[in-house]
C-alpha cells in the first residue's frame, strides 16, 4: 500500500438528494466526491427511510470500496497507533509545540466520535491560541507542568468554537470545556451538535 494514502475517517453530508462524501486522514481532508461517483443512488431513489440511515449506508459503501481497492489511490485503516518506545507506552513531557500537536490530535479524535454518522462536518483551524501566560508552571527542564491551550474548530464551516486543552501535573487531560460566543460551556456531544446546526443561541 506504499503508493496509496491512508484514510481513517469518512464523513457524509446530504444536500437535498445528493450525498457529498469526504475522505480524511485525521483532520486533513484528502478528497471529496458524490454518491453518483461511487455508484450509490441518490437519497430519493435509494428508498432508504431517513437521511441518517442513508448517510450510514453511503459511509459503509465507501469504506467497503476503500478496503477492496475500489477507490483509486486510497485505502481505509481506522486504527490509531499509540506512541511507544521499545514496545512500552512512554511517559511524555510536554513542550509548547508537543502540547499543541497532542491537543490537535485529541480534539480531532473527540470531533470524529461526536459527529460520526451525522451530516456535520468540522475543520480544525490552524490558529490555536498559544498564550504563554496560560502556561502557569514549568519544570526545571522547561517542560509544562500546568497550563492550557485553546484549539479552534469550525463546525459546518460557519460556527467557531474553542476546545480548551489542559496539562495538570505534567500530563495532558481530556478536554471538558469549550468556548462559544465568548463563554465557557461544558463539552458534550449534544451541545456540539446544537451549535453546528445553529440551535445554540449566543446571549
Amino acid at each position: 500500500m506504499d503508493d496509496k494514502i491512508r484514510v481513517n475517517r469518512v464523513a457524509v453530508q446530504v444536500n437535498g438528494d445528493i450525498a457529498v462524501i469526504s475522505l480524511y486522514k485525521n483532520n486533513i481532508r484528502l478528497a471529496e466526491f458524490t454518491n453518483i461517483e461511487i455508484g450509490v443512488p441518490d437519497y430519493y431513489n435509494s428508498k432508504i427511510p431517513n437521511k441518517t440511515m442513508y448517510q450510514t449506508y453511503c459511509r459503509n459503501v465507501t469504506i467497503n470500496l476503500l478496503q477492496n481497492n475500489g477507490i483509486n489511490g486510497y485505502y481505509y485503516d481506522e486504527k490509531k497507533i499509540p506512541e511507544v518506545s521499545d514496545g512500552v507506552q512512554t511517559y511524555c513531557k510536554y513542550s509548547i509545540p508537543l502540547f499543541h500537536g497532542k491537543s490537535v490530535k485529541m480534539v480531532d479524535k473527540l470531533m470524529q466520535k461526536s459527529f460520526d454518522d451525522t451530516d456535520i462536518v468540522y475543520e480544525i483551524l490552524d490558529d490555536a491560541t498559544v498564550d504563554i501566560s496560560k502556561i502557569t508552571e514549568k519544570y526545571k527542564d522547561g517542560n509544562i507542568k500546568y497550563g492550557t491551550m485553546t484549539i479552534n474548530v469550525a463546525l459546518n464551516k460557519q460556527y467557531k468554537i474553542g476546545v480548551v486543552c489542559a496539562i495538570k501535573s505534567g500530563q495532558i487531560c481530556k478536554p471538558k470545556v469549550i468556548i462559544f460566543g465568548g463563554k465557557e460551556q461544558p463539552l458534550n456531544t449534544n451541545l456540539l451538535c446544537k451549535i453546528a446546526r445553529g440551535r445554540e443561541i449566543i446571549t
